[in-house]
């Protein structure tokens, strides 16, 4: 039997947008009609990507029946047991760009002087399943976060992710397609924009997924990267000093992403490059943007080593390591985190 995750909006007609619930979504089928799911069929069907990490009826149990993976999904506690994140089993699943990206952002704005706490407004372009939303959030306990993303099922699980990690109702999920433009609710009012694009844009440039939530993913389609820069001056509050849109790139594509930002209307501020490994070629590039400003200088700045030498494939580096440790346990006591969670209560 299949199911499908179906969510409590509000649409209007001339942005055909979603504003996503988790709160009140429920398991159906195909129909329409409401499925009784108990924690035992669930708890012999859902794992995360290896069968003997199989989640007991009790983890299960804890959990929201709208927060339980579905047919299909895995639930991962990942980053140092601080991030529970449900993650589709063969289809999009979130890599080191997600943290690279939050970290890169966080770290750039308190360089700046400003503090984690300090309220501001923050969008995520292409959200995918929100991982770098929930990184930046649970990191800037200021933060307020609005995440767009074109793909239904991608965007479901943003939201319920959201709710997994405590950032409801801080932040809220819009299923929207950026070919229309930004919702009216967006536009002008972000210090903050995420953006972790597709890369590629030719689907015989190299073998495309099969899977189509893969394939959108990870290929433009309605919005290439000029679209995703202009939506993000866009977003921007203007004439804000600080207000800033970060993207992360393909390394190899690193002068579309220069090409396009500047197309989209943007400035680049700041350029740091991604590496896997010292000796290693470049891995993504990361990119700070404003609206044009007179003043703004660009800044080249230190490489980013991922896995600095010395370190093993699941050690980072001790500034990264320092970004993870600054994060809250999930609010959800489950798993492995019984184990060593340093919290009060855990039911």
């Amino acid at each position: 039997m299949s199911f499908l995750f179906v969510n409590c909006v509000s649409r209007t007609s001339r942005e055909n947008a979603e504003r996503l619930n988790p709160a009140v979504c429920e398991p159906r089928g195909p129909s329409g009609n409401h499925i009784a799911m108990s924690v035992d069929a669930r708890s012999k069907q859902w794992y995360t990507r290896r069968k003997r990490d199989q989640w007991s009826e009790g983890d299960l149990k804890r959990l929201p029946t709208e927060l339980r993976p579905n047919e299909g999904e895995t639930l991962d506690l990942i980053l140092r047991k601080k991030i529970l994140l449900i993650q589709s089993r063969r289809g999009y699943r979130a890599n080191t760009d997600s943290q690279s990206l939050a970290y890169f952002a966080s770290r750039r704005r308190e360089a700046r002087g400003i503090s984690r706490d300090s309220d501001h407004r923050a969008l995520d372009l292409g959200a995918g399943n929100a991982l770098v939303s929930v990184l930046y959030g649970k990191h800037n306990q200021g933060a307020n976060m609005e995440l767009v993303e074109l793909q239904a099922d991608l965007a479901a699980r943003a939201a319920r992710n959201l709710a997994l990690n405590g950032l409801v109702p801080r932040s809220t999920v819009v299923r929207h397609d950026l070919a229309r433009g930004l919702p009216s609710s967006i536009e002008g009012k972000m210090d903050v924009v995420l953006c972790n694009p597709p890369f590629y844009r030719d689907l015989n440039s190299r073998s495309p997924p099969t899977n189509q939530e893969k394939l959108l993913a990870h290929f433009e389609s309605s919005v290439d990267i000029v679209g995703f820069a202009r939506a993000a001056h866009d977003a921007l509050v203007e004439g804000s000093q600080d207000a800033s849109a970060f993207f992360i790139y393909d390394a190899i594509h690193s002068e579309r992403l220069h090409d396009g930002l500047i197309k989209g209307g943007l400035k680049i501020a700041a350029v740091q490059t991604v590496f896997h490994r010292t000796d290693h070629p470049p891995l993504r590039v990361l990119c700070e943007a404003r609206r044009p400003n007179a003043d703004l200088e660009r800044e080249e700045l230190e490489p980013l080593v991922l896995h600095p030498e010395g370190t093993s494939e699941v050690e980072y580096g001790e500034d990264m390591e320092d970004f993870l440790e600054s994060l809250p346990f999930p609010q959800f006591i489950i798993g492995q985190l019984r184990d060593d969670y340093q919290g009060t209560d855990e039911e």
